[in-house]
């Protein structure tokens, strides 16, 4: 068995990716994952979250495969990798909306095509910083993709649909944080990604922000590295000014799922993930208004910050 950066942890540790998909009717998301606690017992999880739910899958970590020169990640006979993945389960999960366990059925396969990685990774320097609490990285913004899952009787299917990847790894989620992704926009190609978190560094704590606002095959990057500035962050407006640029986005209040976060390598902590949410985004370079559009395949969670 082999593991990226987790191969010499010994306790208090995590690594997880998560696949999303949107068709114009279903979101569909899969974060399979490792988790290594307090005491160095090790778990694999894959988490399923939905239009109609969330769950949790427990496998066992001596089933688990996760390569050290491509991402490729298999639990329990499921696969996740750049070209798509291939689920199978028929199993007793956690139904995370009702805290009961049942049984979960799961099964299919997804092709992916022209995935469209970042051209730096989107950590910048901190991608040096060594103890830090939690690392994010973006796999691909946006792909195509087809293919179709059944769960628990329903199908999901996927013909030229999008997608996207990403992963998270540390210790632990932060305490504060707020995390938007959407990449399903009317007109032409467009990706955006937000995450602002509170995070703990050398004994004090400071807000950190990266963005990515991908337009028709040019990144603009936004970051706290880049000197960008919070203007604004309540639970339906964000505001962020870098320089010229100016992201404005508008969200419209939707459905929560419940989903579990890593703390000290456990999947112990309750976060609410809305899908499928309505926002209005507009994007600045000085006056010049560069993408103003409405979309209703927004995923974002909003956690521990106040509402206002």
């Amino acid at each position: 068995m082999k593991y990226f950066r987790g191969k010499r942890k010994k306790q208090s540790y995590f690594e997880g990716w998560y696949f999303k998909q949107t068709n114009s009717e279903e979101m569909l998301a899969f974060i399979p994952s490792i988790h290594i606690d307090e005491s160095g017992n090790r778990k694999a999880f894959i988490q399923i979250i939905s239009t109609d739910g969330s769950y949790q899958a427990e496998f066992s970590y001596e089933d688990t495969y996760i390569s050290d020169n491509t991402l490729y990640i298999r639990i329990g006979g499921n696969e996740f990798s750049k070209q798509g993945l291939k689920v199978n389960m028929n199993l007793q999960a956690i139904n995370l909306e009702k805290s009961s366990t049942e049984q979960l059925r799961c099964s299919g396969k997804l092709y992916y095509t022209h995935l469209t990685p970042l051209q730096s990774d989107i950590m910048g320097p901190f991608r040096f910083v060594p103890f830090m609490e939690c690392k994010h990285g973006v796999i691909s913004v946006r792909h195509k993709v087809t293919g179709s899952i059944f769960l628990n009787g329903k199908e999901f299917g996927y013909y030229d649909n999008m997608g996207y990847i990403e992963k998270d790894w540390g210790t632990s989620f932060p305490e504060k944080y707020f995390w938007l992704q959407c990449n399903d926009f009317a007109p032409g190609k467009a990706s955006i990604m937000v995450s602002i978190a509170e995070i703990p560094f050398l004994g004090t704590k400071f807000t950190g922000c990266i963005c990515s606002v991908y337009l028709n095959g040019k990144e603009h990057r936004l970051a706290t590295y880049k000197k960008v500035k919070i203007l604004k962050l309540t639970k339906t407006e964000i505001i962020l000014r870098q320089g010229d640029y100016l992201l404005e986005i508008s969200l419209k209040p939707s459905k929560e799922h419940i989903l579990l976060a890593p703390d000290k390598g456990n999947m112990t902590r309750k976060v609410k993930e809305t899908i499928k949410g309505t926002a209005d985004f507009k994007f600045q370079l000085g006056d010049r208004i560069i993408f103003e559009e409405t979309s209703h395949q927004v995923n974002y969670e909003w956690v521990n910050y106040e509402s206002e």
